[in-house]
């Protein structure tokens, strides 16, 4: 029996609608948990919303489209080989995402970082056991007080050998809701605009005063952060290089 192109149709709707259920869930954990903040846009949030897409949205509806027949023989056991396997490469999906999301977001020396698992394994193997980091949930805040010369030690040892103390949780204190140390490092809206670090628009409406511009460094892409230093809360982003 050839099921009818309405019959199929149908049958592609409804797993289309149910597989968009679960990539909304999903990319609520994503956008919420996973990645919550400026990290959706700066260290891959975004990127795996596409992946769950690919994985969720499109394998198992085009495989119901090209494979459903009503009455067939064996329908039942194809259409649940097809559910296995989207059910496979949506846990696969996350999966990647989990190994890649950001760990913890720390405050080093005027530089915001956000370094995931694989980090920490080419740098700092032992940190992995620390109860500071998130594995499944957001990642916590913190921030390491340095000298100045302490501060300027870092940037070297970080842009040479791509290590820090932001790797070393044995350092990490609590992110103050004040940013200590957010006004002796980060740069005035006007000095970031001047030296082209941010584009003007970004800086529409902000007073000079209450933020600070910083760098920021992810997994996936760096560039520079305009912060509250008030209350140290992220405002705005812009993305300079993408990895």
């Amino acid at each position: 029996m050839i099921s009818s192109p309405d019959t199929r149709y149908q049958a592609f709707r409804i797993h289309l609608i149910s597989s968009f259920v679960l990539f909304l869930i999903l990319t609520a954990v994503l956008y919420f948990l996973w990645y919550p903040d400026y990290l959706f846009w700066t260290a891959g949030g975004l990127r795996g919303v596409f992946i769950l897409m690919g994985v969720d949205l499109t394998i198992g509806p085009l495989l119901t489209l090209l494979v459903y027949k009503k009455g067939k023989p064996g329908m039942l056991f194809d259409m649940s080989a097809i559910i296995v396997l989207q059910l496979v490469c949506v846990i696969g999906g996350m999966a990647t995402l989990g190994y890649s999301k950001p760990l913890a977001v720390i405050y080093s020396a005027g530089t915001y970082h956000s370094p995931a698992k694989s980090d920490f394994e080419f740098m700092e193997p032992d940190s992995l056991n620390s109860d500071k980091l998130s594995y499944w949930g957001a990642p916590k805040w913190y921030y390491i007080n340095l000298t100045n010369e302490e501060a300027i030690g870092e940037a070297i040892q970080s842009s040479v050998f791509g290590s820090g103390p932001h790797l070393r949780t044995k350092e990490y204190e609590p992110y103050e809701e004040n940013g200590s140390g957010l006004e002796r490092f980060g740069k005035t809206i006007n000095e970031a605009i001047d030296e082209e670090e941010i584009p003007t628009e970004l800086a529409k409406g902000l007073d000079s005063k209450q933020y600070r511009v910083f760098p920021f460094t992810s997994a996936f892409n760096t560039g520079f952060l305009v912060v509250d230093i008030t209350t140290g809360k992220v405002k705005a982003h812009h993305i300079t290089q993408h990895d």
